[in-house]
């Protein structure tokens, strides 16, 4: 409230920020000498308008104000983050570089302790194969572009692999498992391919149009997955 009051360039005084903030003015100017010692805030009083201001303008406070609940859960997020360490880098990367902005962003003062959880939570992942990450890297590409993807896929209880080619037309994220859909020429029908089970996956030159009535979730039941 009182950054607020002042970066609005108003000049409030210690008088009319007590009583804004319904405290006393010794209150406010213990906050202000915190402005300036935890903020390092270019806060300033201005003798002649009798209120403080901002020496620098673009000054603003870099912080997010969170509730013992919030930080709860962004603590919570760094460990359920363990469920995508097999998943390829890119997304795992992504992820954690989002956690660090959040915490980065927060006061120098305030530090969220994830291992304080350790004892109290346990997170059971769901089992996960691993993929490989130019085979994510080329599904997504093929996604975006509309091309056709060549690969070699090892079908569900085989331990070989088979070359096959497709169309990807939507990609699926199943507790930590990825699937795609797409046109299998070798099986002349759309078919459902586990990210996990790809390998040596490149995307070609031709290009297609996915059918005008495709319909992802006819392929999946999101309460019972793929």
């Amino acid at each position: 409230m009182i950054d607020e009051a002042i970066r609005f360039g108003t000049y409030p005084s210690i008088a009319k920020l007590a009583e804004k903030a319904e405290v006393n003015g010794r209150s406010i100017e213990r906050d202000i000498e915190y402005l300036r010692d935890i903020y390092q805030s270019p806060v300033e009083y201005d003798r002649q308008k009798r209120g403080y201001y901002y020496t620098e303008p673009n000054f603003f406070i870099k912080s997010i104000m969170l509730t013992e609940g919030e930080l709860f859960s962004i603590a919570l997020f760094d460990r359920l983050l363990e469920q995508y360490r097999n998943t390829p880098p890119p997304l795992e990367a992504a992820l954690r570089q989002i956690f660090s902005k959040i915490v980065r962003s927060m006061p120098e003062n305030i530090t969220v302790d994830t291992a304080v959880l350790s004892p109290q939570v346990s997170i059971i992942p769901e089992h996960q194969g691993q993929i490989d990450a130019g085979a994510f890297e080329c599904v997504f590409t093929a996604l975006k572009t509309r091309r056709t993807i060549t690969f070699d896929y090892r079908p569900l209880q085989k331990t070989t692999y088979m070359k096959r080619t497709a169309d990807p037309y939507h990609a699926i994220c199943q507790r930590g498992n990825w699937y795609f859909i797409g046109y299998c020429y070798d099986k002349a029908s759309p078919r459902m391919f586990s990210f996990s089970r790809i390998k040596n996956a490149a995307v070609t030159g031709k290009r297609f149009v996915p059918p005008a009535d495709f319909k992802a979730d006819e392929y999946f039941d999101k309460a019972m997955g793929v």
